[in-house]
């Protein structure tokens, strides 16, 4: 894992040059808090894991109705 701390405005460019060019930029930092930006091709899924997670318990439980 790369941890970086970055300032307001900065940039994190991933694959750089490549057609998979990922970019996350920092837009505010409040207490704890940062608020980033993805800029990433139509074909990379960006999800965060609690919504993830929420997703395929819901699909579990849902395949397990259709079933039983």
């Amino acid at each position: 894992m790369l941890v970086l701390s970055e300032r307001k405005g900065k940039k994190i460019i991933i694959n750089p040059g490549k057609e998979n060019e990922m970019e996350i930029t920092v837009l505010a930092h409040r207490g704890g808090q940062y608020k980033i930006g993805f800029n990433a091709p139509l074909d990379v899924q960006i999800v965060r894991e609690d919504v993830l997670i929420r997703d395929q318990e819901n699909e579990h439980l849902k395949n397990k109705t259709e079933v039983g």
